[in-house]
């Protein structure tokens, strides 16, 4: 009895709370209301927060729709702006935060390229870090972090994700914790 109480929780704690988007080309009040808006068109935000002084926008979710983070730079890109930064806010199990782990949350496939050692199991932050997330600076920094096939095309592909149960050329996304 007491195993199988660990199985569901252990399962039912993981899942996307929100999203924290930083987004480029921002200059006035105007242009992030354009952001907004199209933001708000997706099913799956119930709600759009913004700081215009950061040039960001806390984007949370309907508990338990599938989400996908290709979205949101699409609405972002439709408004004629960038995405600078996208962190996603979840709740997951430790045994979650170890890098080369795949993890699925909100039908999102991710892979974990590297970590906080300080990161405890709960609410975390996973920053992507596939190259439609960042900054060509940040493209850079980031590119050194695996080598692995899918990293470059976002695609599942090899040994490692197909270990994980992700269906090869399905989209996956990268993430530091």
């Amino acid at each position: 009895m007491a195993f199988l109480f660990m199985v569901i929780s252990r399962t039912s704690i993981a899942q996307i709370n929100s999203f924290r988007l930083q987004a480029s080309g921002l200059t006035c009040a105007l242009c992030a209301r354009s952001i907004h808006k199209n933001l708000e068109t997706v099913a799956w935000i119930s709600r759009v927060e913004t700081d215009l002084e950061k040039s960001e926008f806390v984007i949370s979710i309907k508990p338990d729709m599938p989400v996908d983070a290709d979205m949101i730079t699409k609405k972002v890109e439709d408004a004629g702006f960038g995405v600078a930064s996208l962190i996603v806010i979840a709740r997951v199990a430790q045994e979650n935060l170890i890098p080369d782990q795949h993890l699925t949350l909100n039908g999102m496939s991710m892979h974990i390229v590297a970590e906080n050692r300080d990161a405890k199991a709960g609410e975390v932050s996973l920053r992507l870090v596939d190259k439609s997330f960042l900054g060509s600076k940040e493209q850079k920094k980031f590119s050194k972090l695996s080598k692995h096939d899918c990293f470059i095309t976002g695609k599942a592909s090899g040994d490692c994700c197909k270990a994980a149960g992700i269906t090869a050329g399905s989209r996956i996304f990268h993430v530091i914790i």
